[in-house]
């Protein structure tokens, strides 16, 4: 079973330098820490 990470923040965690990124955007920090944790 794939491990998973809970983000718990506001709607600053989903945006970029220049813009709102969608939920998926690789970038996105929950995204690489899940990402270096090999989790969803």
């Amino acid at each position: 079973m794939t491990p998973r990470v809970l983000i718990v923040a506001d709607s600053l965690a989903f945006h970029g330098p220049q813009r709102p990124e969608p939920l998926t955007h690789p970038g996105l920090y929950p995204n690489v820490m899940a990402a270096r944790l090999a989790a969803r």
